[in-house]
């Protein structure tokens, strides 16, 4: 029997030398200011924050979707709620699903052959593929939880604009 628990959303601590106040790490200093350009992106980075957490807690189980998937992988939707706080506030958010294999997936579409996915794999590798109107890119990058690659940002922001 797997033993199942719940993930919620991490906290930051901020300490004062007289106090210490727990905040989500969304209020707090954790995310650079360059990247706040206004609440309302950053409750959409919430939203799909709260939809990984609503998707890890849905697949803990092997065969979560009747098909035999492997569980969700912890450390994979670890590095997938770092991606999405590091996606430009510009960018579309993405889709959230999991994989079969456990890992975090996030998806751009505009339409059925305009799609770009990333598997955000816990080895800290990203394998995309997109479709762009019969053009057709897979790869991968190294993802250091620093920067989301220039490849991810660039493909994700040409399926989100669609055909122009």
């Amino acid at each position: 029997m797997t033993a199942a628990f719940h993930v919620s959303r991490p906290t930051v601590v901020l300490s004062h030398p007289y106090e210490s106040v727990r905040l989500p790490r969304s209020a707090g200093t954790y995310a650079r200011p360059s990247l706040l350009t206004s609440r309302s992106a950053s409750q959409s980075r919430d939203a799909v924050i709260d939809e990984l957490l609503d998707a890890f807690n849905v697949h803990q189980e092997p065969d979560a979707d009747g098909y035999g998937s492997d569980p969700s992988d912890l450390a994979s939707f670890g590095l997938a709620q770092r991606l999405v706080e590091l996606l430009p506030f510009d960018l579309a958010d993405p889709e959230v699903s999991v994989d079969p294999d456990g890992e975090a997936v996030l998806d751009w579409h505009t339409a059925p052959r305009w799609t770009f996915s990333v598997s955000v794999g816990a080895d800290s590798v990203l394998r995309y593929a997109g479709l762009f109107d019969g053009e057709e890119v897979a790869s991968r990058a190294r993802f250091d939880a620093e920067a989301v690659p220039h490849p991810v940002v660039a493909l994700a922001r040409k399926a989100a604009r669609g055909q122009r």
